[in-house]
């Protein structure tokens, strides 16, 4: 239904109120498809959504992917630091002993012991960016940040590492077991 109410007024017009009332059937007598236009409406909804659960899928593997590559590069750099730290310390002795005996300059001296700091600058680096890439791998697989406290051990040595003791969580106000705050 629908109604109106007006007041009309003007020159050489008698004015006065005006009032009407109606009565509006609608009646589709052809919808031309759209129960068919809303059925392929929901499949695209359902295709884009399975569109962004792909999409979401595709970056968490590719973050998984680059996080495990980064651990596995880090690894690598540790291995190749590891054996350069040796040499150049070694290089160090030798050249300092034949220091002691003449053979050798301060400027060698300074020249191996520059190359032995460079190497173990090398190896410490490898080190933060492999506990990096561990603590990255750990947060996209969303693991416990509490197991990255193992120490890094060279390979011959983990078989025959003790396991690292690991931290207790304690709740606000919580008394730890043996008493010490």
């Amino acid at each position: 239904m629908k109604g109106s109410l007006g007041w009309y007024d003007g020159e050489n017009v008698v004015g006065g109120l005006t009032e009407g009332i109606g009565i509006q059937l609608n009646v589709p007598l052809y919808h031309g498809g759209a129960p068919r236009g809303k059925l392929r409406s929901a499949e695209a909804e359902i295709s884009q959504a399975a569109a962004d659960a792909q999409s979401v899928l595709n970056d968490i593997s590719l973050e998984v992917t680059v996080a495990h590559r980064s651990v596995r590069s880090a690894q690598l750099r540790v291995d190749l630091a590891r054996p350069a730290v040796e040499q150049s310390t070694e290089e160090l002795r030798i050249v300092r002993e034949r220091y002691r005996n003449g053979t050798a300059t301060p400027t060698d001296v300074i020249a191996a012991e520059t190359a032995s700091t460079r190497a173990q600058q090398l190896y410490v680096s490898a080190r933060l960016d492999y506990l990096l890439a561990l603590a990255r791998l750990a947060y996209v697989m969303g693991d416990d940040p509490e197991g990255l406290s193992y120490p890094l051990l060279p390979r011959e040595r983990l078989c025959e590492a003790p396991a690292a003791p690991r931290a207790k969580l304690l709740k606000p106000g919580a008394v730890p077991e043996d008493g010490a705050r």
